[in-house]
């Protein structure tokens, strides 16, 4: 598992390397979804290595947000999320997992990107693809797996030659299931999307929640420690 430990390390050495002398200490940001609210700009005041804005295409308050980071932190990292569009796209494990990627670019991805004004677009450092296996097959099998990895490996590139920097997987909490060599057999078949992504200077998303609202190390290890299983 050294390439995925080591695409773990990844994401932690950008924000390091981008990270001003006079930036915060902590790792943690804000998800910025719907409106940009007096909280959210106290969060980006405080100038956090990395912001995630939902829909900023179809959002005056998500450009305002990202318009804000990047003037008060040039070199903060901006990670876009497209939700618009991907309701009704579902792709089965019988399709083919490139084609697949192409079309979800085409119908997904690149139609927001476009529809970002020139000057917002130059703003936004990462794009991320589908959300929590909500359009794909993830990790259900090892097949689906290898699947998935290929569709990323596929999309990676198509993010990269659009000048982003691809943000491969936003795994949900608790994923991928089963014990603990079925959760490496699986992030084994999809390695190849993570060689992609490091090959485009990318990075990996996983979505670290709590459900037992615990500080317990033991249970959260299954939830919102589990990136330390990889």
């Amino acid at each position: 598992m050294r390439w995925l430990m080591g695409m773990l390390l990844l994401w932690g050495l950008m924000s390091a390397v981008h990270a001003h002398s006079d930036g915060p200490v902590s790792k943690l940001s804000i998800h910025l979804i719907g409106s940009y609210t007096e909280g959210a700009k106290q969060i980006v005041a405080s100038k956090p290595r990395v912001i995630k804005v939902l829909d900023p295409q179809v959002s005056a308050g998500m450009r305002e947000a990202l318009r804000d980071y990047k003037r008060r932190y040039p070199k903060g990292l901006v990670v876009m999320r497209v939700w618009e569009r991907t309701p009704g796209v579902r792709y089965r494990l019988q399709d083919d997992p490139m084609q697949s990627a192409e079309d979800f670019w085409n119908r997904v991805l690149q139609p927001a990107v476009q529809a970002l004004p020139a000057e917002d677009r130059r703003l936004v450092d990462f794009l991320e693809g589908p959300n929590e296996g909500e359009n794909t097959p993830t990790w259900g099998s090892v097949e689906e797996a290898r699947w998935f990895g290929r569709f990323w490996e596929s999309l990676a590139e198509r993010i990269a030659q659009a000048g982003f920097r691809p943000c491969a997987g936003s795994i949900a909490v608790g994923n991928p299931p089963g014990d603990i060599n079925a959760i490496h057999a699986k992030l084994e078949a999809f390695m190849p999307a993570l060689r992609a992504v490091q090959r485009w200077n990318g990075a990996w998303s996983y979505h670290a929640y709590t459900i037992e609202y615990t500080t317990d190390p033991a249970v959260e290890y299954w939830y919102s420690l589990r990136y330390r299983i990889f």
